[in-house]
């Protein structure tokens, strides 16, 4: 049991209101609205007043664990907010939206602030991780300063924002610390070469430039600035040039120089922060040549250059890659290669690189033919065989590398070269047959056929030409050559030479082409631990070179020297792959061998169709004394044009003279699709050839002429669809531009469509292709439509009986709205006021009601009014008058639509058969014509009238007025139902005349008084008669007055005795009616007294 007390005034006194029994310990009180709510230990609801009596509970069918009192006087929403504008929990902060601002050594930590919570504070929860440091923090502004971190330092940031009614997710992302400038490039230098034109083929002087990444990049390095100028003064701003780099540069080359000059460099590296210091400024005079032996080097770390000098200086190339083996294109910059761990070829071309091409297998090597720009993979597969593919690198017509797999063989092949100037493949290749030893193997890079050149190879496939070998070649039969193989040339002939480790005498060897001649090119002394048999092997200008993977130890010596070999050592961890690097190892040929020249083969025509051509093209014939060499894959040009002749007679314009005037089609196949050609027209066509080392000094074959086939018209132009009225579209179009053939054979077929609730519904037109009537365009228009649909045209313009069409484009309009329908305001007896809204979409420009009486046979309709200016969605009250009572009229609105010419835009709302219509209301009778006097042969008159117009309602009687005619007072003679009177002698005056008028009534009141009658002259009426008459009338009045009265007393008598005896009914009468008057009954009339109403026999 709990007790439930009250504290009051401030003394804290405090008093018992009463007992809680059973009260569950989870439970809460609550109060509202002077009771008390609690949970017991059974979990049930209990309700009761403030001081625990009349309690109650609350069943759930649910076991009841909590429960809360809600309602809206309890929660009530802050000033000015409501439920709509109320915003207490925040949204998530979007990761994009978490920035770094300011400078690196203090900056600020930005997010949007939460402008989407309307009440309340809100709570930022922000937590920091940079390095090892870790801060927590909860702030309420949208940021927090940061300070004491190296430029571009990653962070991991945590923002959560919340409010005392909720919280957000929290965003985690990371952000680096601003960048700042970074350090000088390190170890810049520079080297005097010699660099060979590719299109002119002439010898120049180059400066190659080279620097290191510097030791603090503190961002991300985006460009360079390379500095040079020439002379022996100091740096002069008037001749110094500045060049800009990418920021993966670290060589710039400078062709052309002059010699027996100096040219000083010096480079500086740039972050969006801005740029740092120079480098130390580097100069060489042009006297000498002194390119350095380069090695390319593969490792775990990425791709660099090691430069073998008295020291192997190392300098990074592109890091964050993993090279399996690796090549380059001096032409280019030292555009590099690689086949990668997960046998992806890859190169440098974008940043950081860009995978080429996916590999069938695992990749071994890679090497390059540089003049033909085409690489080549060894791949191997997991029996035991391998084979080499090449791909072409030039991608101006392909998106993508252009891959043949040009070699397969059943053995392990180890390492390749590419001699371009033999159009040679060389590699190694182990196999079983050959007893597991080694040999060199090569093929026609042009046909793939595999020949051996030396080793357990060329011995098995010797036979009796292995004997004479023996006889006039140095090489020896025995050797096994390691899976290493290396090339250059020989600089006192150029001449190709082969480097290669025999595995059983430990020794480099070297050997032509043909593995004839051979001689030790280096073997280590007795005792000498230099890693032999080596892992990898290069060779460049001057020196030898080698790496062993289990000692991770790169050796050098120079190549041509037997005694002071000056033998270079270095460690290098992981290192899969090294070659001589530098623009001295590819050698150009001369330019006639590396440029195809005009194109003088022959063009054959395949297949012709209406909008295509297909042609074979003939590989270009090339110089004798360049057949060997290899070449880059030939780029066929095709110019297109269609055959223009400026003069009768003359030939048509070609392209040579200007190519801008015709279309062209590039492609590597000698096969080309020349598409989207116009039919039947007549096509001038020519044919350049190029390669890399031409490109934009093509020249052209002779043209030839080609005509397409006959095919579908062009689509009709500029189809427009115009409203016209909420019932009508116009259709308008142009000719096509090409009809391709006759045009008396093209129709049009007009097809409308628009969706309704019961699906798609489509109307379609056939026109003929005549000429046109209004300007250059042809028109039809579409009618019956329903006011405010969407629809639809498209034109199709057909021929051969609609088996070569073409469709135009789509056109799309909505028909104009109508004027809403009519509601009636207001009915009279002359007029009908109306109510309608005019459409909201502005076009109906002006308008006018007609009406019409609805009679057998055909309406004239009758203008209400002229036509008025239309407002758009404007309300209208018309009321017509004029209007004949009591009779049944349609009305309708005369619309004019905003179309030209105006006479097409009129429209009549409601449309086609529906009719509005309304009839007048009920009136007083109309005029009669004037009353007719007839002189009788009793000597009386008798005034007789026509019937006139009820207007709707019945005649109930007349009203029929004298006057004297030398008075202006008329007096009442007759009102009565029947349209005649009998002239009573006795209320004229003898020898006076007298004129008549008559009046009808009905339901709605007495119209208008006729016009006069004829005048009419009394006569004398004898007095003793007319003595006796009014006392005869007398007596007969009062006799029948008494009769009545008694007949009535009798009546009620009766009734009331009735009522006694009987339950009461009650009769529901109507008004009496006169059926006449007694001066209306003629002479000699009985009058049956039984009755209430007068009644004739």
């Amino acid at each position: 049991m709990s007790d439930l007390l009250s504290v009051q005034g401030s003394s804290r006194s405090w008093e018992k209101l009463g007992d809680f029994h059973s009260v569950s310990h989870s439970s809460g009180l609550s109060a509202f609205s002077q009771r008390l709510f609690w949970l017991t230990e059974r979990n049930q609801l209990v309700v009761g007043d403030s001081y625990c009596n009349y309690t109650s509970s609350v069943s759930f069918s649910a076991n009841l664990t909590a429960f809360s009192v809600v309602h809206p006087d309890l929660h009530a929403y802050p000033a000015g907010l409501d439920a709509k504008d109320i915003q207490v929990v925040p949204h998530p902060i979007r990761s994009e939206d978490i920035v770094a601002v300011g400078e690196y050594s203090r900056f600020n930590l930005t997010w949007p602030s939460a402008s989407e919570v309307t009440h309340g504070t809100v709570f930022y929860k922000v937590s920091i991780i940079a390095g090892s440091e870790n801060q927590s923090v909860t702030i309420t502004q949208h940021w927090r300063e940061i300070s004491g971190l190296s430029p571009y330092t990653q962070m991991v940031v945590s923002i959560q924002p919340y409010t005392y009614w909720g919280f957000a997710l929290a965003t985690t992302v990371s952000v680096r610390s601003p960048m700042s400038t970074p350090t000088a490039p390190l170890s810049p230098d520079v080297y005097i070469t010699q660099h060979k034109n590719a299109s002119s083929g002439h010898q120049t002087l180059a400066a190659d430039f080279h620097w290191m990444t510097p030791a603090h990049t503190r961002g991300v390095i985006s460009h360079h600035y390379v500095s040079y100028w020439r002379g022996d003064g100091p740096e002069n701003r008037a001749i110094k040039k500045v060049v800009r780099m990418r920021g993966t540069d670290r060589r710039f080359l400078l062709t052309n120089l002059a010699k027996s000059e100096t040219y000083h460099f010096k480079v500086q590296a740039c972050t969006d922060a801005g740029c740092g210091d120079y480098s130390e400024t580097v100069l060489r005079k042009t006297d000498a040549l002194n390119p350095i032996p380069t090695l390319l080097v593969a490792s775990s770390d990425g791709l660099s250059s090691l430069k073998l000098l008295n020291t192997i200086n190392s300098s990074s190339l592109l890091g964050r890659v993993t090279p399996v083996s690796t090549t380059f294109l001096a032409q280019e910059n030292d555009r590099l290669f690689w086949l990668d761990h997960a046998n992806k070829l890859c190169e440098n071309s974008a940043s950081p690189f860009e995978e080429l091409a996916d590999l069938n297998a695992s990749g071994v090597d890679v090497t390059i033919d540089w003049i033909s720009r085409t690489l080549y993979t060894v791949e191997s597969l997991n029996n035991g065989a391998s084979f080499i593919k090449q791909y072409y690198i030039d991608r101006e017509v392909h998106r993508q590398l252009i891959s043949t797999q040009l070699i397969s063989r059943q053995a392990i092949i180890g390492s390749i070269v590419a001699d371009p100037y033999t159009s040679s493949l060389l590699w190694t290749e182990e196999t079983e047959s050959g007893n597991g030893k080694g040999c060199i193997m090569a093929a026609d890079m042009r046909t793939g056929l595999p020949r051996p050149v030396l080793g357990a190879c060329k011995t098995q496939a010797g036979g009796s030409n292995s004997r004479s070998r023996r006889t006039s070649c140095s090489c020896p039969d025995t050797l096994d050559v390691a899976p290493v193989l290396a090339m250059n040339y020989k600089p006192r002939d150029g001449t190709t030479e082969l480097f290669f480790v025999d595995k059983s005498s430990n020794a480099i060897y070297s050997t032509d082409l043909d593995g004839c001649n051979c001689y030790v090119a280096f073997q280590p002394n007795s005792g000498e631990d230099l890693g032999f048999p080596p892992d990898l092997l290069a060779v460049d200008h001057m020196r030898l070179s080698w790496y062993t993977k289990d000692q991770g130890r790169l050796f050098s010596v120079l190549k041509e020297r037997q005694t002071d070999r000056r033998l270079l050592a270095q460690d290098i961890a992981d290192v899969t792959d090294i070659i001589g690097f530098g623009s001295h190892l590819q050698p150009l040929p001369d330019p006639q061998c590396l440029q195809p020249g005009s194109y003088n083969s022959t063009v054959r025509k395949i297949v012709v169709e209406a909008t295509s051509i297909q042609l074979l093209l003939s590989e270009p014939i090339r110089s004798e004394a360049c057949m060997d060499i290899s070449h880059p894959k030939d780029k066929f040009t095709v110019y297109y044009r269609q055959a223009v002749v400026s003069k009768p007679g003359a030939s048509p314009e070609d392209c040579q003279s200007d190519r801008s005037q015709c279309e062209s089609e590039k492609t590597y196949s000698s096969e080309v699709e020349l598409t989207n050609l116009e039919p039947f027209t007549m096509y001038l066509i020519q044919v350049a050839v190029s390669n890399y080392y031409t490109k934009d000094s093509e020249v052209l074959s002779k043209p030839m002429l080609i005509t397409t086939k006959a095919w579908a018209p062009s689509p009709a132009r500029e189809v427009t669809l115009t409203p016209i009225t909420p019932d009508k579209l116009e259709v308008k179009w142009q000719h096509p531009t090409r009809f391709n053939g006759p045009p008396d054979d093209v129709d049009y077929i007009i097809k409308l469509s628009t969706m309704t609730s019961e699906g798609q519904v489509h109307t379609e037109k056939t026109r003929k292709a005549t000429l046109p009537t209004e300007g250059n365009y042809l028109s039809d228009t579409f009618m019956g439509l329903t006011p405010n649909q969407e629809y639809t045209v498209k034109i199709e313009t057909c021929r051969e009986n609609r088996t070569l069409c073409s469709q135009s484009n789509t056109a799309s309009r909505k028909t104009y709205m109508t004027p809403s329908n009519f509601s009636v305001l207001a009915v009279s007896p002359n007029s009908v006021t109306l109510n309608w809204r005019s459409p909201p979409d502005g076009m109906m420009i002006r308008h006018h009601i007609d009406y019409v009486e609805i009679k057998p046979g055909p309406l004239e309709w009758q203008k209400y009014k002229f036509l008025s200016n239309t407002e758009s969605d404007h309300l209208y009250r018309e009321e017509v008058t004029d209007l004949s009572p009591n009779t049944q009229y349609a009305f309708r609105i005369s619309c004019l639509y905003d179309f030209r010419p105006y006479s097409m835009g009129k429209y009549f709302w409601p449309s086609g058969d529906s009719l509005f219509t309304q009839k007048t209301s009920v009136f007083k009778p109309g005029k009669p014509l004037p009353p007719s006097l007839t002189f009788l042969k009793s000597g009386g008159h008798e005034v007789t009238w026509a019937e006139p117009e009820s207007n709707g309602s019945p005649i109930t009687r007349y009203t029929l007025e004298y006057r004297n005619v030398k008075k202006t007072v008329w007096r009442e003679a007759y009102n009565g139902s029947i349209e005649r009177w009998l002239v009573d002698a006795s209320r004229f005056t003898e020898g006076e005349s007298y004129i008549f008028r008559v009046a009808a009534l009905n339901a709605q009141g007495q119209g208008p008084f006729s016009g006069n009658s004829s005048v009419m002259r009394a006569a004398h009426v004898a007095q003793s008669n007319s003595h006796r008459e009014i006392v005869i009338a007398c007596a007969v009045a009062v006799v029948i007055f008494s009769i009545i009265i008694v007949i009535v007393a009798l009546i009620l008598v009766t009734r009331k005795r009735r009522e006694k005896s009987k339950p009461p009914t009650v009769f529901i009468r109507g008004p009496d009616t006169e059926l006449a008057t007694l001066r209306e009954l003629p002479p000699h009339t009985t009058i049956e007294q039984n009755n209430t109403l007068y009644a004739i026999r």
